[in-house]
């Protein structure tokens, strides 16, 4: 009849560092379900379709066991076993379960075998007094031969209806019921050895005794394998819901704690089915017509209420690998209800009464056993971490397991190594063979066979070399801009001194010109000099006023450049004492030019000498009116005509009147000059005098 059923699922965690990545490895054995009056549902399909091929009919339990991609290979109600094409097995008949028991039977693969399978049974109990059933039993299925080749071999006489299984944390398969008659959970290891019949015994909670309806009821165990539920049915107006933990690596269970249900009307419970949601964190289960929740992540968890039923009540509550509790809700009709959200809080775990057609087949009120292991997609998490991505460098990797039995196979994607590309240690090096973007792959297996493999892209940074072939650069005037430029590396960054970040940069203007390369390996620099020769061009001032007995330095500028004067002399500049015209040819690697000046010497008590006729008809001769004096700070020159008006003011003692008024021809005639400076002395000096313009 009814039956708790635990199931304990530990997930392998294999942590790889560089890049954190999480796989659900899909474990497809429980993906088609076939309970009750030959109903059936597919889960290899999205959205699940139902199943119609059974041949058999179930009241309660049963069990169903596909390969790992989804293919079914049989199924049984715990009497009789029926294959792939729902006939049946070879001596696949008189098993001593019952599919009037909750949970009538359950398949355990054997460890590392695909092809022995141990199918347990739980008997009903039926009587009000003494429980006359035949006990726990398992049978053994050889799917290659298609036949029961072992059957009805006795663990444990009076067992309530209780049955379920977990995986162990050795890779082995922990099958646990509870006797009747007693506050114990017996607990047996399927191993590649086979079953060992000494149980593992915890006395945890509540006994299971007197009246038979205390066998009744669901025993579930949590996706992550730490808790287990289990329903006492009892009586209508007594059952209890008790939440323990478990150990899957010792097969204990401890912590027994009672949790409240609200009674229907006049005490009534009636109690049968449990379930937890697929994060671990809600509990459901029912008392006749109500459907509860209870918020495992509370310190003591109240039970809400999440929905009702009108006609019908609530029995067998079944986690499905969709992540959905499908709920069988009625014992005529051909129909399921479903908790579609059953992580959500309240209400918002969405459940629908009646939701999915079993296409003219009755569930009645049971569902199918499974190892709920299967359930709980086994979970690998890893990472890939490196020391450092350098070429010419070791790159270190490594890699970690929870599991203490794990095995490792890399591939640096790095064929051009040879048998370097590869490595089977936890923590390898590896030297690329050249710069680039690698994918770098890790497979770990565990001792149980599982493995996974993820990958990264690595990318391999080269030294960054900047290295002009010349300090300086140089170039004409008439050459600028220019463009220097430096190599550029994968995932490498510029930075010019000048605030530029691409690989080349245009340059104007003598100077330094630095740039920083920088990668996660390195960081470089190097600097280049541009200089930019200029544009000969003369700079000697036109005429240069020097006193009697004193000397003066021409210079002809243009640094760098090459010198000719009429002297003969060679150099940049030259030293002179005497009155009259000096030239310089002036030669750099880009240009040519030729200056002149007119060197004046005016006596020492004077220290000024000025024309008094001047004819600017552009023959090249007294084309200006030429006043030789001092260009001390202060000085002034004003020249007016007859009439008193200003035609002509400088405060440049070397800038001449051209004969012009605002552009415009002066007419022939006398204008008077004011001319306020030094002489050779340094003493004021006020010079007053008349000039002839001719024409």
């Amino acid at each position: 009849m009814k039956q708790c059923n635990l199931v304990y699922i530990f997930p392998l965690l294999i942590f790889l560092y560089f890049f954190y990545q999480q796989r659900a490895f899909s474990q497809k054995q429980a993906n088609i379900w076939y309970f009750g009056n030959k109903a059936g549902i597919d889960f290899n399909t999205s959205p699940p379709a139902p199943a119609l091929g059974s041949a058999m009919e179930a009241i309660e339990g049963s069990a169903t066991m596909c390969d790992k991609n989804g293919n079914l290979l049989f199924y049984t109600n715990g009497q009789t076993v029926w294959n792939q094409n729902h006939t049946i097995l070879t001596n696949g008949i008189d098993l001593f379960g019952s599919f009037t028991s909750t949970q009538a039977t359950l398949i355990v693969p054997q460890p590392g075998n695909d092809s022995i399978y141990y199918i347990f049974t739980t008997d009903a109990s039926e009587r009000e007094e003494v429980l006359t059933n035949r006990g726990l039993h398992y049978s053994v299925v050889n799917s290659k031969q298609g036949a029961v080749t072992q059957k009805n071999i006795l663990l444990h006489a009076t067992t309530t209806e209780k049955l379920t299984a977990v995986r162990s944390s050795d890779c082995g398969v922990w099958v646990i019921t509870h006797p009747f008659g007693s506050d114990e959970y017996y607990v047996y290891k399927v191993s590649a050895e086979g079953v060992n019949i000494t149980p593992v015994i915890s006395k945890a909670g509540l006994p299971h005794q007197g009246n038979l309806d205390y066998a009744r009821g669901q025993l579930k165990i949590s996706p992550d394998g730490k808790r287990l539920a289990c329903i006492i049915a009892g009586t209508s107006f007594d059952g209890s819901l008790e939440l323990f933990d478990f150990d899957a690596k010792t097969g204990n269970i401890s912590n027994a704690r009672t949790l409240d249900i609200p009674a229907i009307i006049d005490g009534i419970l009636n109690l049968y089915g449990v379930e937890f949601s697929p994060d671990n964190t809600k509990l459901y289960t029912a008392n006749e017509n109500k459907l509860f929740q209870y918020n495992l992540l509370e310190n003591s968890p109240v039970p809400k209420e999440v929905a009702s039923l009108n006609n019908s009540g609530f029995f067998a509550l079944q986690l499905a690998p969709d992540n959905k509790i499908y709920c069988a809700t009625s014992r005529i009709k051909e129909v399921l209800s479903v908790i579609n959200d059953p992580n959500n809080v309240g209400t918002s775990c969405n459940f629908k009464e009646n939701l999915f057609d079993l296409k003219g087949r009755v569930a009645n009120i049971g569902l199918v056993n499974f190892i709920q292991s299967y359930l709980h997609p086994y979970q690998l998490s890893s990472e890939i971490t490196v020391s450092n991505a350098c070429m010419e460098e070791e790159v270190t990797f490594s890699g970690s397991a929870t599991d203490t039995d794990v095995s490792w196979e890399w591939d640096f994607g790095d064929p051009d190594s040879g048998d370097s590309n590869r490595s089977t240690i936890q923590q390898p090096t590896h030297v690329f063979s050249k710069p680039g973007s690698y994918t770098v792959s890790l497979q770990a297996t565990n001792a149980c066979g599982e493995s996974a493999v993820t990958s990264k892209q690595v990318n391999l940074f080269a030294d960054p070399v900047i290295n002009f072939a010349q300090d300086t650069l140089s170039r004409c005037y008439n050459e600028v801009p220019v463009e220097i430029t430096v190599p550029t590396y994968a995932g490498t960054t510029l930075k010019w001194a000048q605030g530029q970040v691409t690989a080349s940069i245009r340059a104007d203007k003598s100077g330094w010109y630095k740039v920083t390369a920088s990668n996660p390996c390195r960081t470089r620099t190097d600097s280049i000099y541009l200089h930019i020769t200029p544009q000969a061009t003369a700079y000697l001032p036109d005429d240069t006023i020097v006193c009697d007995g004193n000397f003066a330095m021409l210079d002809a500028g243009n640094a760098g450049a090459a010198y000719l004067w009429n002297t003969g002399e060679r150099t940049r500049s030259i030293r002179v004492d005497k009155a009259g015209k000096y030239w310089v040819e002036i030669q750099n690697r880009c240009s040519a030019a030729i200056d002149t000046a007119n060197l004046v010497f005016i006596p020492e008590e004077v220290g000024s000498f000025t024309t008094n006729v001047f004819t600017p008809n552009g023959d090249g001769v007294n084309d200006t009116f030429v006043n030789y004096v001092i260009n001390s700070p202060g000085y002034r020159m004003q020249i007016v005509n007859r009439w008193g008006k200003e035609v002509f003011s400088s405060t440049n003692a070397f800038k001449y009147w051209d004969g012009r008024i605002q552009e415009q021809e002066a007419p022939p005639g006398v204008y008077f000059y004011f001319i306020s400076t030094q002489d050779c002395r340094g003493q004021p000096l006020q010079i007053r005098g008349a000039v002839t313009l001719l024409r």
